[in-house]
């Protein structure tokens, strides 16, 4: 779950969003967890 969210369902279901927009997002979300995980394996400890 992301915090804030990036849409909300009911966003979804009137058309704001279609369901490609929904596919970027959780592709967007992917990337930006691989650069975390990333990050926090070359971070010193």
């Amino acid at each position: 779950m992301r915090d804030p969210p990036l849409c909300r369902l009911r966003e979804l279901q009137d058309g704001t969003y279609s369901i490609n927009d929904l596919a970027d997002f959780h592709e967007a979300m992917d990337v930006e967890e691989e650069y975390r995980r990333r990050y926090e394996e070359k971070a010193p400890k």
